[in-house]
């Protein structure tokens, strides 16, 4: 946990949220919970930063301390189920016990509660490896640990912090009660990347002009440190952790100017065999679907990976006989579909009748 943020608001009305907080949240798929809670959600959905919300009483000792618990400590989560800990995951503790587990799950105790009057807003930075090894040991797949495990940007904390306590102020009432903590004993530097012209031109496939090249890396905020024609040093901000090499730089330069700007090779061939002709079935399929379709069919696309409650549902399926994904991106979509009865999503092709 390279930086912790936080700040204490005393005096907030824990109540549903206004209309439009609830709305927004509504048209993303996310149930309302209550204004502390929602605005924690609002602003991890909004700015791409997960944040947590400590009933302040609940804090033992009114400490916050980040470290690991010995292993086989029981740990119950939000939804209420507990967890034998293995002692490789982070945990945000109390002078006591712990809170919870650090950038994916709250606890049960240290929740916001209707009759919270004081409370501990915390926003931090987490190794992206350690968040992603916790989340797959405890089956834990949440909004927060979605977003840590591929990288946050440590720069943002700060603004997110302030963001929810003016917020909190201004939908939930109170006042700010302490100082905004800071702890960030070493600061995450930029990416310094060296890249070489004729690297650029060989993986690209062509030519570009180096005030183009300079002009689309400081768009992406990629500063260029100096350049003398042949290499280039450049800066690529902490948040871009997609970012790191020399060949991810070049595949940013290729994306900004277009894939459908390489043009072909004059040279460029293939063999192929052309006295055995063969049935495209790519073709065959699209002309079948233009007839369907052409005859007052509706065609919709849905997706492979489904709910496990769907094939539950249906008498026909043998139960226990699902595909369950290793790595699901969600809890909703973590099985392989065994009907096309109930779908959603847009990836496999069906014609039906309109």
């Amino acid at each position: 946990c390279p930086r912790f943020c936080g700040v204490t608001i005393d005096g907030v009305k824990v109540e549903d949220s206004p209309e439009w907080l609830k709305n927004r949240l509504k048209a993303i798929g996310l149930n309302p919970i209550n204004n502390i809670v929602d605005i924690t959600n609002y602003i991890c959905h909004g700015i791409g930063q997960p944040m947590h919300a400590y009933d302040w009483h609940a804090i033992t000792g009114q400490k916050i301390i980040v470290k690991y618990q010995p292993e086989g400590t029981k740990f119950t989560t939000l939804d209420k189920v507990e967890r034998t800990l293995k002692g490789t995951e982070l945990m945000i503790c109390n002078a006591e016990e712990p809170m919870g587990i650090g950038g994916i799950f709250g606890g049960t105790k240290s929740g916001i509660k209707e009759e919270t009057k004081r409370i501990y807003l915390e926003c931090a930075y987490f190794d992206p490896v350690s968040i992603r090894k916790s989340a797959q040991l405890h089956g834990l797949k949440t909004d927060a640990s979605f977003r840590f495990e591929r990288g946050t940007d440590p720069d943002m904390k700060l603004y997110a912090l302030k963001l929810a306590a003016v917020m909190v102020q201004e939908i939930a009432g109170g006042r700010i009660a302490s100082e905004v903590t800071d702890f960030y004993p070493t600061p995450i530097k930029p990416f310094e990347i060296e890249i070489k012209h004729k690297n650029v031109n060989r993986l690209i496939g062509k030519n570009l002009d180096n005030r183009l090249i300079r002009k689309i890396l400081e768009s992406l905020d990629i500063q260029v440190r100096s350049d003398d024609g042949s290499v280039m040093q450049v800066s690529v901000p902490p948040y871009r952790v997609d970012v790191t090499r020399e060949a991810d730089v070049i595949e940013e330069i290729l994306r900004i100017y277009g894939f459908d700007n390489i043009e072909l090779s004059p040279s460029l061939s293939s063999d192929y065999l052309s006295d055995f002709p063969v049935v495209d079935i790519d073709k065959l399929k699209m002309r079948v679907i233009e007839i369907l379709v052409g005859n007052g069919f509706n065609e919709i696309q849905t997706l492979s990976i489904t709910k496990p409650v769907y094939n539950q549902a249906v008498q026909a399926i043998a139960k226990g006989n699902e595909v369950k994904l290793l790595n699901p991106l969600s809890e909703e979509l973590s099985v392989m579909r065994q009907t096309l009865l109930v779908q959603r999503g847009f990836h496999a092709r069906i014609v039906a009748y309109g």
